[in-house]
């Protein structure tokens, strides 16, 4: 994740001026429509209250959530800048290095999966509102509600309000990611290979279509003592669509055209039909 700087104590640091200025440079085209998927209990409490929840880490459903698949050997030229820096002889033989540090490497790599659930909360969208599995998985069955939301001003808004935050699209792979050693190489360069972690799922999750937006605390004593949720709130007009299941109940839907009236929630709605003739769904607006 491209907004995560690792620090060699195992705290995460934010750089605010990089993290606008790269972000500033996309525009609104760069970023997909996306949409929030969600029960009818959650559909109720985040309009209801004007607010998206945010996850840590440990509690979404992939039990392979932020794992890897081994770490890198390291080459000849990181040994040779490694030595340099620590001040060991350059003669110094470099039989078993590998071994030693992948060692090493993988204590680090645990330190930084603690970190990491203690200091980021996550909250997932799809770019697929015509996904059948996913209204079933994530929306009741098809009784529940999608939201579609412009990511790309609550990021720009969150990032005003001096927020940690940032917008990753999920990478799907047969294998887990393989890194570098975490010792071995700069700052920078841990910023991508935890981008690997964050941002790599097993392909039997590529139906979702996700990106995930990302919030840090960059205090990890004080994300330690929190809970594992985070409500960041929204503004109405961040809403652009309100999409309900194919098999929403109309007194379900109605709560929520009283809701959205309640809160000034003026986005265009939609329900899902079902095709007569193929295994497809579309949608139709209601409102």
């Amino acid at each position: 994740m491209r907004y995560i700087i690792w620090s060699s104590n195992y705290k995460l640091q934010i750089k605010r001026k990089m993290r606008k200025k790269l972000i500033r440079k996309k525009n609104e085209r760069d970023i997909p429509r996306l949409y929030k998927y969600s029960n009818i209990e959650g559909a109720y409490a985040s309009l209801g209250n004007l607010t998206l929840r945010f996850n840590a880490p440990n509690q979404f459903n992939d039990p392979f959530e932020f794992s890897v698949g081994g770490i890198e050997e390291a080459t000849g030229d990181q040994i040779k800048l490694f030595y340099q820096k620590e001040g060991i002889p350059e003669d110094t033989p470099t039989e078993n290095f590998n071994d030693f540090f992948k060692s090493e490497g993988q204590i680090i790599l645990s330190k930084q999966a603690d970190v990491l659930n203690a200091c980021i909360r996550m909250t997932c969208f799809s770019t697929n509102i015509l996904n059948i599995l996913m209204w079933s998985h994530y929306a009741e069955d098809h009784k529940g509600i999608a939201i579609e939301f412009d990511v790309n001003r609550i990021l720009h808004r969150c990032m005003d309000d001096d927020m940690s935050i940032g917008l990753q699209k999920v990478e799907y792979s047969s294998i887990k990611p393989k890194i570098k050693n975490l010792l071995l190489i700069t700052d920078q360069e841990r910023n991508k290979e935890m981008a690997k972690i964050a941002g790599t799922k097993s392909k039997d999750w590529s139906y979702e279509k996700e990106w995930r937006l990302i919030l840090i605390n960059a205090d990890y004593e004080k994300a330690k003592t929190e809970g594992v949720t985070r409500d960041i709130r929204f503004y109405p007009n961040e809403i652009k669509g309100i999409y309900f299941g194919g098999k929403c109940e109309k007194n379900t839907i109605e709560s929520i055209k009283d809701i959205c009236l309640r809160q000034h929630i003026e986005s265009p709605m939609y329900q899902i039909q079902f095709s007569s003739k193929s295994y497809e769904i579309s949608y139709h607006k209601i409102h």
